[in-house]
């Protein structure tokens, strides 16, 4: 705990704007510990299921720690896009039962 402390005091000196996690002379672990500990319980729980704009994968940041709005893709079948519309690529499965590597690429 002393070792937190002393990182956000040397930090208030050097820069009032600077959130303690964002010290890049600590560890990432240090980081997220001090993040986390910042975090209300409400905040944490909108990184999982949060949303800015009724979009899955659209979560809101928390601006009071300096955490940026993140969007995220729905993974390797196809790609949602800022609209709302979707790109479809053939499944995996689907692809790979032909045996034709052409085909895949």
């Amino acid at each position: 705990m002393l070792k937190v402390s002393a990182a956000c005091a040397v930090l208030n000196v050097a820069s009032a704007d600077l959130q303690a996690w964002m010290n890049k002379a600590d560890s990432p672990e240090d980081r997220a510990r001090i993040l986390v500990a910042e975090m209300t319980t409400e905040e944490k729980l909108s990184l999982f299921h949060g949303s800015c704009s009724g979009y899955t994968g659209n979560v809101c940041g928390i601006d009071r720690l300096g955490i940026p709005q993140q969007k995220f893709n729905d993974g390797p079948q196809g790609f949602r896009g800022a609209a709302g519309t979707s790109t479809s690529w053939p499944g995996a499965m689907t692809v790979s039962a032909a045996f034709d590597d052409t085909l895949a690429r």
